[in-house]
């Protein structure tokens, strides 16, 4: 799927503000945006990445994670297994399970361990692993690689304007484009509802 473009924010703001944006002059209000935009959890990615080994017991954080929405494994002859489940009472729970015991098997469950940025999972694998991982994923405040779906482009164009006034302290702007912003954003995020931890997607 193509990616929102930096190019058409510029084009947007420039017939908003009645003059001609180029080159890096939006870059801190789109990053503004971005960061913004990051508070909601507008935006999927899937990791693919990693291989479960045998006797593994954790997966990593995928680069620009911020919550999961599932953890699934499949096979070396591709069976995929029933998503994995977060494991009631966290990481003590995690401990009284695995407690004085060492057995394997297909990992069912998994906590998050924040402070080490891993999945920790019960049971230690079996055998090995591929692993798709989809979650809740950060912008990089970075006005030249966005990542944003084209779906995105009005909202980030909107959005890059009003938070231009902003920076610009242009009240009139602030209030205008603000109300547009909002609403925008709005319906973005009623179309990209949450999906429940562990569902199938």
């Amino acid at each position: 799927m193509a990616a929102a473009s930096k190019a058409d924010i510029l084009t947007f703001a420039s017939a908003a503000w009645n003059t001609t944006f180029s080159g890096t002059t939006l870059d801190e209000a789109i990053k503004a945006c971005l960061g913004d935009l990051n508070t909601s959890e507008l935006l999927t990615d899937w990791d693919t990445s990693q291989t479960l080994v045998s006797g593994g017991t954790s997966l990593a954080y995928p680069t620009n994670y911020k919550s999961v929405i599932s953890i699934q494994l499949a096979s070396s002859t591709g069976y995929k297994y029933d998503p994995l489940i977060e494991l009631p009472g966290g990481m003590r729970a995690l401990k009284q399970l695995i407690y004085g015991t060492s057995p394997t098997g297909i990992p069912t469950h998994f906590v998050e361990d924040i402070d080490q940025q891993k999945f920790l999972l019960y049971l230690p694998a079996n055998g090995a692993y591929t692993t798709e991982i989809n979650f809740w994923a950060e912008h990089p405040l970075d006005a030249d690689s966005i990542i944003y779906p084209s779906k995105f482009q009005h909202l980030l164009n909107v959005g890059a304007t009003y938070w231009l006034a902003v920076l610009r302290r242009n009240k009139e702007y602030i209030n205008h484009w603000g109300q547009v912003y909002g609403s925008t954003r709005q319906r973005m995020e009623s179309q990209v509802a949450p999906t429940a931890r562990g569902a199938y997607t």
